[in-house]
């Protein structure tokens, strides 16, 4: 049979346990939570350079458009001849 102090010091542990399982939902609540404001600012960084990226391939095509036909046609055939390989 348990004693009184035993008991008493089983509670304790057991409340002990409680809060800390509590603090480590809190933790895993914060780290999601930081870890989805980063994603955000990473997804947002990542549009933003890819529509700088879009915007300097248009005025690029538009500033020299035989260039790019040019470049498009030598694209095309590497990768026909790089298929046909096969």
């Amino acid at each position: 049979m348990a004693t009184a102090t035993e008991n008493n010091e089983m509670s304790q542990l057991n409340e002990k346990m409680g809060q800390l399982k509590n603090d480590f939902k809190e933790v895993v609540s914060l780290s999601r939570q930081l870890a989805g404001e980063k994603m955000t600012h990473l997804k947002n960084g990542a549009v933003d350079k890819s529509r700088a990226a879009v915007e300097c391939v248009s005025d690029s095509i538009e500033a020299n458009p035989l260039r790019a036909a040019m470049v498009a046609v030598g694209v095309g055939a590497l990768i026909g001849f790089l298929v046909s390989r096969r």
